[in-house]
């Protein structure tokens, strides 16, 4: 249904005579709008003005006809006294025998009537008995606001060239060029150093019988029996040495457990500590610390723990295979089978769990506590922390990682700077950067420089940077975004508002290209209700993974209930979408608007920079209100 227009502002402004005799008339100002209050620019409409004498209701002496068409502010000028007569002569009109009203018709509809005041004084006094002399020029009407830019011209002809620019700087090395033939083989060089002994080989075939040794000492005057001794002292029966010599232990001939007082070794188990010369070394479990020469202050418990040791120093190995392969480094703790199973030089590392820092070779200064903890560590990857089963699983290179929580940091590989508190946080990232606290905070996709702080606060896709997302379900969806809570989130408040960078030293191209009226205008308020079950749906808020991966659907009756108060909460606002179209039909980009990023993406509005074009607003409607006060000031001076 097509709505009428009407005018809902008028204004008599000035008393003009349009030529040196009659026919006189005045201006006539308005605004059209619809029923709607829709400002109807560049619209045409039929206006009617009709002269009323006497009283608002009273006998019609004069009316004329307008065929108008507004302005792009929806404003029609109107000469009254020169549109096309319907009734009367403008001319006969008394303006001595008033009081006279204004009559006003859009396309047939009576929209108001109004007392004219001024406007006829004047012409009265133009046809009076006793007319004054001429007043004074008035003064100078101020500067209308400027127009719209022309269209570009043609561009003109090609002018001369310039002179020739400096010389640039020169430009980066080419590629290098193939290889050239091999040279002269050289002469051979050194040996190298003798590497470590290879494993005892197998146990020959047993020998023949040696000849029968000399007799023992009497068992009943020193001697312990094989099967047992009764009636011990403990203050005075022992077993071991009166001086300072090592006590040794053999199996079938072999070294089975040695007590040296100087240089402090202490072995208990098949070769332990079977080569040392190292001081103050402890050694307990078969071929524990086997191979150690210089190596001091080491302690080995465990099947081969710190087997290939050989002059690291200060190391705790403690479960079978703990430390096994280390080499040189020092200040190691490995507890647990396998722990730190490959370290050769790694130094000051802490492995506790089983397979805890197995892969490590060089690394120094890592820590890693539960099964499978910074498994793949290796190379010279240093300063990593890892606590719970499989937390930094399979980082390889990456460093200054922190990874607490089951799964932390899993993924990662050669990532640097990552945080992740929490059960599954930072689960799948492979780069680096980014911080992420919670369960599940910052899981399932890839990304960079992020950081997550909440229960399931993680974004909706792989390959973000520079994204936050703070509260349980934050969902951001693009780069270098920061999104607060989820969508069932009603307030968020703080004692001052927010403060953006304004800075007058860091701002370029600056332009006075604000639109004003033109764009307000053009937008259009609505009150509205948020659909909050689709708006969560469309963030997955809801969506989780499970053990497989697999993606799942789980709502908590919380959030129902949370979405339901959000859904019936009336908003007021405008419709990003319509504020974009109407500033790009300006040819204004209005930083107002938030575009997406992707096409799945969601529009926004930043409220507070509508604060700019409203001002320009007010500017030009009181640049407008300014020129009508001169021209009424004009005519009241007649």
């Amino acid at each position: 249904m097509n709505k009428r227009p009407s005018f809902l502002m008028c204004a008599l402004v000035a008393c003009t005579a349009l030529c040196a005799q009659t026919p006189q008339s005045f201006s006539y100002q308005a605004i059209v709008r619809d029923g709607n209050g829709v400002v109807q620019a560049n619209t045409p409409a039929a206006i009617e003005l009709s002269l009323l004498q006497g009283a608002i209701n009273g006998p019609v002496v004069y009316s004329e006809e307008h065929a108008a068409t507004t302005n792009a502010f929806g404003l029609v000028n109107l000469a009254f006294g020169q549109g096309t007569p319907v009734n009367g002569s403008w001319s006969d009109v008394d303006w001595s025998d008033g009081p006279w009203f204004a009559r006003t018709r859009v396309n047939g509809v009576t929209i108001s009537t109004t007392q004219l005041l001024s406007v006829p004084y004047a012409l009265y006094a133009e046809t009076s008995n006793t007319p004054g002399p001429q007043g004074p020029a008035g003064p100078v009407g101020p500067a209308g606001p400027q127009g719209p830019v022309g269209a570009t011209g043609a561009q003109g002809a090609t002018g001369p060239a310039g002179p020739a620019g400096a010389t640039g700087a020169q430009g980066p090395a080419g590629p290098q060029g193939a290889t050239g033939p091999a040279g002269a083989t050289g002469a051979t060089g050194a040996t190298g150093a003798q590497g470590p002994p290879g494993p005892v080989g197998a146990t020959g075939p047993q020998g023949v019988a040696g000849p029968q040794g000399p007799p023992g000492a009497d068992g009943a005057l020193n001697a312990w029996g094989l099967q047992g001794n009764a009636g011990t002292d403990p203050a005075t029966h022992f077993i071991g040495t009166t001086d300072n010599t090592t006590l040794v232990f053999k199996v079938l001939g072999y070294q089975a457990g040695k007590i040296d007082r100087d240089p402090g070794i202490v072995a208990f188990g098949y070769n332990s500590l079977h080569q040392t010369t190292g001081e103050d070394n402890t050694a307990i479990g078969h071929v524990a610390s086997m191979f150690n020469t210089t190596g001091g202050q080491n302690t080995a418990v465990g099947s081969s723990a710190l087997y290939f040791n050989y002059t690291g120093s200060d190391n705790t190995a403690l479960g079978m295979k703990s430390l096994a392969s280390n080499n040189s480094g020092s200040g190691n703790t490995a507890c647990g089978k396998d722990a730190m199973h490959y370290n050769t030089t790694g130094g000051n590392n802490t492995a506790a769990g089983k397979n805890a820092l197995y892969s490590n070779v060089a690394g120094n200064y890592n820590v890693a506590v539960g099964y499978n903890a910074l498994y793949a560590n290796n190379g010279t990857t240093s300063t990593n922390v890892a606590v719970g089963s499989f937390a930094l699983e399979g980082n390889t290179t990456g460093e200054f990682n922190t990874a607490v929580g089951h799964v932390a940091l899993n993924q990662n590989l050669i990532g640097d700077n990552n945080t992740g508190v929490g059960h599954s946080a930072l689960e799948f990232t492979t780069s680096g950067g980014n911080t992420a606290v919670g369960r599940d905070a910052g899981n399932f996709y890839n990304m960079s420089n992020s950081t997550y702080l909440g229960w399931q606060a993680f974004p909706t896709a792989s390959g973000f940077t520079n994204s936050m997302g703070l509260g349980y379900n934050a969902r951001p969806d693009g780069n270098n975004r920061v999104h607060v809570g989820n969508t069932s989130i009603i307030g968020i408040r703080g004692q001052v508002g927010f403060t953006t960078y304004s800075d007058g030293r860091f701002k370029t191209a600056l332009r006075e290209d604000v639109r004003g009226l033109d764009l307000i205008m053009k937008l259009r308020p609505v009150t509205y209700n948020v659909d909050a079950h689709a708006l969560a749906a469309h963030m997955k808020e809801d969506v989780r993974y499970d053990s497989t991966g697999a993606e799942i659907h789980r709502t908590d009756p919380l959030d129902v209930q949370a979405r339901d108060e959000q859904a019936r909460i009336r908003y007021t606002g405008f419709i990003a979408q319509e504020v974009e179209a109407a500033s790009r039909s300006l040819g204004y980009d209005f930083s107002g608007v938030d575009r997406p990023a992707t096409a799945e993406g969601l529009y926004g509005l930043r409220y507070a920079e509508f604060v700019v074009p409203l001002v320009k607003a007010v500017q030009e409607q009181q640049a407008i209100i300014e020129q009508l006060k001169a021209r009424i000031e004009e005519l009241e001076k007649r």
